[in-house]
């Protein structure tokens, strides 16, 4: 999307729907099922690596706020793009502007909402 940022690892929302088939899907990797946390709520988090790069993959995403419980909207505008050759599905910027205000990232915050005011 054109943001210029630098990750120490990947993260992949998983609608709650597929969580039998993220299960096959997973099962020849080397997983395991994620700690679990005071803040982040997901209804079920794994952790893999490949190769050199670590994954996290949250199925039913949920960050605990002042406010009460933020749920990550899985069903909201999705873009889809492909490298090479594959298809990646990508939620809303606006959800995700949601979720980093929920996880009180400001850094990701002020991105978003700057790249959302530029591209109105």
């Amino acid at each position: 999307r054109g943001f210029e940022v630098s990750v120490d690892d990947i993260d992949i929302i998983v609608n709650t729907k597929e969580i039998k088939r993220l299960e096959k899907l997973l099962t020849p990797y080397n997983f395991k099922e994620g700690p679990s946390s005071t803040k982040y709520f997901p209804t079920r988090f794994y952790e893999l690596s490949v190769g050199h790069i670590d994954v996290d993959i949250m199925v039913g995403f949920a960050v605990k706020t002042m406010e009460g419980l933020y749920t990550f909207d899985d069903t909201t505008a999705v873009e889809e793009i492909t490298i090479d050759k594959t298809s990646i599905y990508l939620a809303s910027l606006k959800e995700w502007l949601k979720a980093y205000k929920a996880m009180n990232r400001r850094d990701k915050v002020t991105m978003i909402e700057k790249h959302l005011a530029k591209n109105r």
